[in-house]
């Protein structure tokens, strides 16, 4: 059994990941039995002591590192990706796995910081949205394998620029990922308009690769894919299983088991990049390499 431990309470996340593994029933029909959620810090003591009672999480500790020697891993949820380097490093430093919620950090200099420490410690960590190994986003990519390669493509989802949780890091960073994991990594440059809150956004590729992202903080929305390539073209409608968490957290769980990674540091670095461009690039009004950020 993986005991884990949860850093961040204010998240809907630290409920949903405890649920599936705490609850007998789990969440939807969805349940993961190999691992419980034993451990959770929070900064409220009400809303942490909530979260704990809903995910039936049997111990709330003082401090973050009380869990060391205590956990197996740890998933580090809080909302604000910019305490994401301060809350893993103490983690990261005993060689416990981490998962970072997305996005890694929101600082390009201290997601490097995340990276070069994991690779110092040779500790195993990820970060990733869960909507990316959601069942039909795999189902999708699946499909697209016969249609490329992959040359254009449309990801939409929200995102608010105005958002306490560093603007559109905090929900911006779904839309990017998606993007990676269908379209790829190497995004060489990126041009971004803010209209009221909505952002249109594109990204170029060295190769023949260029990809239209729609950031919505001023419109209802629904995420979604569309993938066109020399072979064919396909869609996702933005459907989702019951918990797109349950996906994430067996990924989690089998880089445990595995040392394989889910997503490679260079991926992962380079989702924080590239967010990191949109922002300089709809604030600036001008096009962004991605070389030129650091």
């Amino acid at each position: 059994m993986i005991r884990i431990g949860i850093i961040g309470s204010d998240n809907s996340h630290a409920i949903a990941f405890s649920q599936l593994t705490n609850l007998p029933e789990g969440v939807k029909g969805l349940k993961v039995e190999e691992a419980k959620v034993v451990s959770i810090w929070g900064f409220e003591r009400n809303r942490t002591e909530e979260v704990a009672k809903l995910g039936n999480i049997p111990e709330i500790v003082q401090y973050p590192e009380d869990m060391i020697g205590k956990v197996d891993a740890v998933m580090v949820v809080l909302r604000d990706g910019a305490l994401h380097y301060k809350f893993s490093k103490p983690f990261i430093s005993a060689g416990i796995p981490t998962f970072i919620d997305k996005p890694l950090e929101t600082s390009v200099e201290n997601a490097k910081r995340i990276i070069d420490l994991a690779k110092e410690k040779n500790t195993l960590i990820t970060s990733f949205s869960t909507l990316r190994f959601d069942e039909p986003v795999v189902k999708l990519k699946e499909e697209l394998s016969s249609k490329g390669p992959l040359t254009a493509g449309f990801v939409c989802g929200p995102a608010d620029i105005k958002s306490e949780y560093q603007g559109i890091f905090f929900y911006g960073v779904h839309i990017v990922e998606l993007c990676q994991e269908i379209f790829g990594s190497g995004v060489e440059r990126v041009i971004a308009v803010n209209n009221n809150n909505n952002i249109a956004i594109t990204l170029t590729y060295p190769d023949d690769r260029i990809v239209e992202l729609l950031m919505l903080g001023n419109a209802t929305y629904t995420f979604t894919i569309s993938a066109f390539g020399k072979n064919g073209w396909n869609y996702w409608d933005g459907k989702q299983t019951p918990s797109p968490y349950y996906y994430g957290l067996l990924k989690f769980l089998e880089m445990i088991k595995t040392s394989k990674l889910p997503v490679d540091y260079d991926d992962m670095l380079e989702v924080v990049t590239v967010l990191k461009a949109i922002e300089v690039s709809y604030l600036s009004g001008t096009e962004v390499y991605i070389q030129d950020i650091g």
